[in-house]
């Protein structure tokens, strides 16, 4: 088994001592500190990835620096060590939402309303910077071991000061989760768009699949410009007529029709208070 080269490597007070997952960009440890035993995580990425993933990753840590909110994962700082970029981030212990549903299947209806109002939350305090996530899907939330939510990984996010790194025209995200705007013109995005991303990932966790699926990905694309998104109880009976209601609403084709994330928040608050 090939020894991680950087497993014993500090950064600062920092020792990295454990990798605890692995992407095509980036690599995350936890990482501890020698002085007080605080854990954080690190994500690390080289320097021979390309320029664009490399601003994507530099503007992951810009994004979260800006925002302070209990389901957006923080980011403490960001450096270099020797030929690696990183972020030092708040640690999660848990799993994502992605692993979650591989694991244990969809979620309680009570869970869907929690992880719901936490997600919107964390939007909303998104919004309120002007920041758009762009990438709203099961992997990129984390569950904490007491089962609440947080946003995390903006490498996509759009700034408002952002000059575009991609062309205007060109597809971010992924297409599972996108809204129709965002597939049709990329150009037109807006935060209703990251709304629709909460719809559909919503919809995965309280039935164990997107409200689209395909092994088509045109056949798929297709579907979301031209279809009404199916109704949760579809796949699934137990569910709420007002949860029932604000999905379908999320995952309405006009960006107009959504709600914005605040009044997401405020319907699932009252559906069942989110346990503190």
């Amino acid at each position: 088994m090939q020894v991680d080269p950087l497993i014993g490597c500090r950064i600062g007070q920092i020792s990295l001592v454990e990798r605890l997952g692995h992407g095509s960009v980036a690599t995350v440890y936890r990482g501890r500190s020698g002085s007080t035993g605080q854990e954080v995580a690190v994500k690390v990425i080289r320097d021979d990835h390309t320029q664009e993933e490399r601003a994507r990753f530099l503007r992951e840590g810009q994004a979260a620096a800006a925002i302070s909110s209990p389901h957006v994962v923080r980011v403490f700082g960001s450096g270099q060590v020797r030929e690696h970029l990183y972020l030092m981030m708040e640690l999660v212990d848990g799993e994502s939402l992605g692993h979650h549903l591989i694991n244990a299947g969809p979620l309680s209806c009570a869970q869907g309303v929690r992880l719901g109002c936490d997600v919107a939350q964390g939007l909303s305090a998104l919004h309120a910077h002007g920041i758009m996530h762009r990438d709203i899907k099961p992997d990129n939330i984390l569950l904490s071991q007491e089962g609440r939510a947080k946003i995390t990984d903006l490498g996509l996010a759009k700034l408002p000061t952002d000059s575009n790194l991609t062309s205007v025209d060109a597809l971010v995200g992924t297409p599972l989760y996108l809204a129709p705007e965002a597939i049709l013109k990329p150009s037109t995005i807006s935060i209703a768009s990251d709304l629709y991303s909460l719809g559909a990932t919503l919809f995965h966790a309280l039935t164990g699949r997107p409200p689209f699926t395909s092994p088509d990905p045109f056949a798929l694309i297709e579907a979301k410009l031209e279809q009404v998104a199916p109704p949760l109880t579809r796949l699934r009976g137990d569910v709420p007529p007002g949860l029932v209601a604000l999905v379908a609403r999320l995952l309405e084709r006009e960006p107009k029709a959504r709600p914005t994330a605040l009044q997401a928040m405020r319907e699932l608050f009252v559906m069942g208070p989110p346990v503190p």
